[in-house]
């Protein structure tokens, strides 16, 4: 299996006592991926998802790592509205970038430079050829959209296309206080369970862990 390492040094950290708490009908609006889980509230979602450039760093810092350059392939598995595809196109000359989400929403409202570059599929069975990629990236997503069997099917896919490295974020739970603030996660396993779930599903890639109580 890969190892574990923070590619996300550049992103800047909201302290997580700055979310308020959502009710049930926030959380049923978050689930369902769409306008209010982007747009909506900050009970519900991220309070408005905009592009602002923060990815461009985080772009760089991944080209650099895994040697990234013209003609390399890479896929983002639950890009949302495409800002890392967009930043990888931007920031490193000739790569061919893409990504992937569930949400309709999300895809529809993509920054333009990315929309070319983005499709409607599901991480658990993506529409690319065994080994189509140079890199396979994940941030964010598996522990949201799919339970722990999904999740598994994900990573095997993930392992799947990529003929080089992988990377994957995913929030994990340490204790009842980061348990308290899962609200749209349908995977809410500790590191030791989700490195159960890597080894289950053979995936070898590189990873990190998003614990939302900070």
């Amino acid at each position: 299996m890969g190892r574990q390492l923070n590619l996300l040094v550049d992103l800047p950290r909201k302290p997580p006592s700055g979310k308020p708490k959502a009710s049930e009908d926030d959380v049923r609006l978050a689930q369902q991926l769409g306008e209010a889980y982007f747009d909506g509230t900050r009970e519900q979602g991220y309070g408005g998802y905009r592009y602002d450039g923060r990815w461009r760093a985080v772009a760089r810092r991944m080209a650099a790592h895994y040697g990234l350059g013209k003609g390399s392939r890479i896929l983002d598995v639950g890009c949302a509205k495409g800002f890392l595809v967009n930043d990888f196109l931007e920031e490193v000359p000739g790569i061919e970038a893409m990504g992937v989400d569930i949400s309709l929403y999300a895809l529809t409202h993509a920054v333009e430079g990315a929309k070319p570059h983005l499709a409607l599929a599901n991480a658990a069975k993506l529409p690319y050829p065994t080994g189509h990629f140079d890199l396979v990236i994940s941030i964010g997503a598996l522990h949201n959209i799919l339970d722990p069997k999904g999740a598994k099917a994900a990573l095997a896919e993930l392992q799947r296309v990529s003929r080089g490295p992988g990377f994957l974020v995913v929030g994990a739970c340490r204790n009842d206080e980061d348990r308290a603030h899962f609200t749209v996660a349908q995977s809410v396993l500790s590191p030791d369970d989700w490195v159960s779930l890597f080894e289950q599903a053979g995936y070898t890639g590189d990873y990190d862990w998003w614990f939302p109580a900070g």
